[in-house]
């Protein structure tokens, strides 16, 4: 990290997966975080979406799949009519197979073992941050973001739910 200018004070922001990632980073590097103002996690992704359930056996399954079958891929459920009130957008979805979500098996298991590392880390999060959650939010989880805020040890937390808003992927 470098400051283009000292004087002013540093803040990062990320968003969804971009959220699981610089909280990984910040954690594993707490003298970064200590230089910053703040953090901005804008639907941030702390754990799946509710209708996903992730349990030990799918851990087991996952981890042992993508050891061996790293390139075996996995396609998500799409509700567009959770996630987009555009007919334009779902016709070209159901029509041209676009924005059809899929994972290889070694970044489930991935973002399975960091959102786990996120929660064991809230505890020690002292790095100000603000969090803009959406109410509708089908594609990253809410309640496991409310579930990280509420265990965090920051000594400025802002947490902000858009009512009525939907996941920025879903325009």
């Amino acid at each position: 990290l470098t400051q283009v200018r000292p004087d002013l004070p540093l803040f990062l922001k990320g968003h969804s997966m971009g959220c699981l990632v610089l909280n990984t980073y910040l954690t594993q590097n707490p003298e970064i975080a200590a230089r910053l103002a703040g953090v901005v996690f804008s639907a941030p992704f702390f754990g799946p979406p509710p209708h996903i359930q992730v349990n030990a056996g799918l851990k087991l399954l996952a981890k042992a799949i993508s050891g061996v079958l790293d390139e075996f891929v996995i396609m998500g459920e799409l509700a567009l009519h959770k996630i987009c009130r555009s007919k334009t957008y779902m016709r070209q979805v159901i029509t041209q197979r676009k924005a059809v979500p899929f994972l290889s098996a070694g970044l489930f298991y991935s973002f399975i073992k960091n959102v786990e590392r996120v929660h064991t880390g809230a505890k020690q999060w002292t790095t100000p941050y603000v969090m803009v959650l959406a109410e509708k939010d089908y594609i990253v989880s809410t309640p496991e973001a409310k579930k990280w805020h509420s265990q965090t040890k920051a000594p400025v937390r802002q947490m902000r739910v858009m009512l009525g808003a939907f996941h920025e992927l879903s325009k």
